[in-house]
């Protein structure tokens, strides 16, 4: 009994210095992810077993002093068991309900330390007068090291160190935190890219795993998800949306003047109550009057739905997630086909940059066992699209599909998205219900019942059979040789889609290789400034945006003066095609201090499509020893050719 409260002191204690000693455990990578249980058990222990071993201590030692009061070892041992379990049921509860959610991580394990003081005063006060001089001086020496500890503890450390690991891989780009938030599902973190001050797009990390983005290039895809069913289906009046994530999509479905009944659902209140942030400057979805908010699981949403929707789409987290599986089973989408009104077309991700191709094949074979019309396309790099209708046989017309692109809110941005025209929105077909039975033959559907028809392997590196259904050619002959496209696509505007797919094969580097484009990407630059009259896609192989060429047009507007924008005024003018110009703010931007060596190679192609091919090679022999050679050498070869004989 005497040693009860200077037990509890040091088990309070160690909760502080566990803590802290779990920074030395991470180490100083950048980024810690623990691949091994024995990485995870090693790092558990060190930071549960000194708290764990005082704790059962202390079980043992109140068990004896209960014997001493409670008179009988029947009744010692059924109080200390019950008190035990009634302190574990309800310190779980308010531990995951109360406060996680009220204090964080940081300041509950804070109020538990404190809670180990409590319980020391309880057990030590008064202290037995029969108390020996050593059992005074070690509960003295007990208090002495909790009050260091307490006054040692490292507030701050939560988010200064442990969630600095994971957000700094995706700090590379320039982003940083914003925002965190502690919920009863997940830690958020909001990551934010700036450009002179003004935001680009946005990160969401949940417990420490990307989920999603809203640069360019991702948000195309989830945007993508709405606009392709809202092109087919024009008169689309109901949608429903399956998680939210960071809003891409729900703005998407908002954006349509003819929808008159929005449904999100998702399972994160934190998520749908911080999503504000990605939209400081414009229209929050969910303040949308014609969205209804869910929080709740979206098959169970399904389940107990009564209505039925036009437009079905969902993204929920990749299915190798803990408890996603199940979004992805053919009895999940048949509760999607079941929600559909007549006609209506249901659209979900299929992340295969995730996914071995094996995984990839179940989770199609389940949609098509489901949607016998089902068909793929590529949103984004291997960022792809199923989709199924129920029925669906109406053939739109083609100025009801064009219709997205004259109204102007949509219009800009599916050019933020580089689909600027409608024929743009065909060449994202990657094949019909035929050519994916034929990919998915000898695999079985992904069901309930087998979730582990899904490996554990994540996708290392592209796929020969990623690579095969992304082959231009055969996603050309796909298209205008599919039954489904030769019965729903609008006839005048199938046949011009086939000039779209050359452009479809820029985009595909684009979005699959980044910043890894052979030659800095110049000959994809020099093929869509000269052979297309696109202006987005040019702009992101100049790693550039919409987004970015409007800021930089405000800060011009409010009299900054940087070299940044010389190189911007070059890159805009490069996207229209004003060669001559595009080269002058290029040599001004690198007069003025700015030091990038694409902006000497920007300059030399420029003034070699703008026919000056004297001044294109004097820059390439001034630059020649700054950059390596075969870049150099396809500029002076480039200055040699006719614009007409250009091809990528």
């Amino acid at each position: 009994m005497h040693a009860l409260p200077g037990l509890s002191l040091l088990a309070g204690a160690a909760i502080v210095v566990t803590y802290r000693a779990l920074d030395y455990g991470l180490g100083d990578v950048p980024r810690f992810v623990m691949t091994s249980a024995m990485q995870i058990a090693g790092l558990a222990l060190g930071l549960m077993l000194p708290v764990c071993l005082l704790s059962g201590a202390l079980f043992t030692l109140m068990g004896a002093a209960l014997r001493g009061s409670a008179g009988e070892d029947s009744r010692a041992a059924g109080l200390l068991a019950l008190w035990n379990t009634m302190g574990a049921t309800v310190g779980a509860l308010a531990a995951g309900f109360v406060l996680l959610p009220a204090l964080g991580m940081e300041r509950s394990l804070f109020a538990l330390t404190l809670g180990y003081a409590v319980v020391a005063l309880l057990v030590a006060w008064p202290l037995p007068g029969g108390a020996r001089r050593s059992t005074r001086v070690s509960l003295a020496a007990a208090a002495v090291v909790y009050l260091l500890a307490l006054a040692a503890f490292p507030f701050g450390l939560m988010v200064k160190r442990y969630l600095a690991h994971a957000a700094a891989p995706w700090e590379r780009d320039g982003s940083h935190v914003v925002s965190v938030r502690e919920g009863l599902t997940e830690t958020i973190l909001w990551l934010r890219r700036d450009f002179w001050g003004e935001p680009v797009y946005h990160r969401l990390l949940t417990n420490g795993i990307s989920m999603s983005s809203s640069d360019p290039i991702n948000a195309r895809y989830m945007k993508l998800f709405a606009y392709l069913p809202q092109a087919l289906r024009p008169e689309a009046r109901d949608a429903l949306l399956i998680s939210y994530g960071l809003g891409m999509t729900a703005e998407a479905l908002t954006d349509s003047p003819t929808l008159t009944s929005i449904d999100v659902v998702d399972i994160s209140r934190e998520i749908l109550s911080t999503g504000r942030i990605v939209f400081p400057d414009r229209p929050y979805p969910l303040d949308d009057p014609r969205v209804r908010v869910h929080v709740e699981d979206g098959r169970f949403f399904l389940l107990a739905a009564a209505r039925q929707y036009d437009i079905i789409t969902g993204e929920p987290p990749p299915p190798k997630y803990a408890g996603i599986v199940s979004l992805y089973t053919r009895e999940y989408f048949a509760l999607l086909r079941s929600r559909l009104k007549a006609e209506g077309i249901a659209t979900y991700w299929l992340p295969v940059v995730q996914l071995q191709p094996s995984d990839a094949w179940a989770v199609t074979r389940a949609f098509c066992d489901v949607f016998d019309d089902c068909t793929l396309w590529t949103g984004s790099g291997l960022q792809w699209m199923l989709m199924g209708t129920r029925d669906l046989h109406t053939r739109v017309s083609e100025e009801a599909f064009a219709r997205l692109w004259s109204n102007p809110k949509t219009a800009h941005a599916l050019a933020a998205l580089a689909v600027e025209t409608p024929e743009q929105m065909g060449a994202l077909f990657l094949g019909d219900a035929r050519d994916l039975a034929e990919v998915t033959r000898g695999f079985a559907a992904l069901d309930d019942d087998h979730p582990y028809r899904l490996s554990r392997q994540l996708l290392a590196q592209m796929d020969v059979q990623y690579a095969g259904l992304l082959d231009p050619e055969r996603t050309r002959q796909a298209f205008a040789h599919s039954p489904w496209i030769a019965a729903l696509w609008p006839s005048g505007l199938r046949e011009r889609t086939q000039s779209a797919f050359t452009a479809q094969i820029v985009l595909n580097r684009v979005t699959v290789l980044k910043g890894r484009l052979r030659l800095g990407g110049l000959p994809e630059l020099k093929w869509a400034l000269t052979q297309t009259t696109l202006r987005t896609l040019p702009l992101w192989l100049m790693t550039s945006g919409l987004a970015e060429q409007e800021i930089a047009a405000r800060q011009a507007a409010a009299g900054r003066i940087d070299p940044l924008l010389d190189e911007y005024w070059g890159i805009k003018a490069m996207v229209a095609r004003d060669f001559r110009t595009a080269a002058t703010h290029f040599a001004e931007s690198e007069r003025h201090g700015a030091d990038a060596p694409e902006l000497r190679l920007w300059q030399a192609l420029a003034l070699c499509l703008a026919g000056a091919r004297d001044e294109a090679l004097a820059v390439v022999r001034r630059s020649r020893s700054l950059d390596d050679a075969p870049t150099w050498n396809w500029i002076e070869g480039t200055c040699a050719e006719s614009a007409a004989l250009i091809t990528l």
